[in-house]
């Protein structure tokens, strides 16, 4: 959707484009931002060229690399930045989003701990473990919230369930936009 004259969700390292795609068949203007080649299954391509739908934008460009002004000029232009997975660029996303005060949704997975040796909780504690990257990050701006996700994680067996946290942020200047995550829709 469009707000503010932002347009389009950039899904930031997309991978194969499957969330682009569930996002374009639901009429929302996406681009992929992954380095790596995007290749949806066949059955996908068909679907898409049946829909009638333009297909998502894709760039192939490392966003963490691009970073401070091409990150953020990016972020700016969204409507809503995402990153699923996105293992070392995800503060890169983070702070992106939060400098051009675009709303974000990010499911911090790995750490990095040796990548990112200067993260330190203003306890000063270093960031080793996913509760304090979950922490490090949601002390970047008071109004990123944080909700767990439960769900089937692919790498373990089919009856274990993965807790995760999802932080998200709705934008604007400080306190704009801020709420109770957990009552759901506004």
């Amino acid at each position: 959707g469009e707000a503010g004259g932002r347009s389009g969700v950039l899904d930031v390292v997309g991978g194969r484009g499957e969330l682009s795609l569930h996002l374009t068949l639901a009429g929302q203007r996406a681009t992929l931002i992954d380095p790596r080649p995007s290749a949806l299954a066949k059955w996908q391509r068909k679907l898409l060229r049946k829909s009638g739908c333009e297909p998502f934008g894709v760039r192939r460009e490392l966003f963490g690399e691009a970073g401070g002004e091409a990150g953020m000029a990016l972020a700016r232009g969204a409507a809503l930045v995402v990153g699923l997975h996105t293992d070392e660029v995800t503060e890169a996303i983070v702070d992106a989003a939060l400098a051009a005060r675009t709303p974000f949704a990010v499911v911090p997975c790995c750490v990095f701990s040796r990548l990112f040796p200067g993260r330190r909780l203003r306890s000063g504690r270093p960031v080793t473990s996913h509760p304090s990257l979950v922490a490090y990050l949601l002390e970047k701006h008071p109004a990123v919230r944080s909700a767990r996700l439960v769900g089937r994680s692919r790498s373990r067996s089919r009856r274990s369930r993965r807790r995760r946290r999802a932080l998200a942020f709705a934008g604007g200047e400080s306190g704009e936009g801020e709420r109770d995550w957990r009552e759901g829709p506004p």
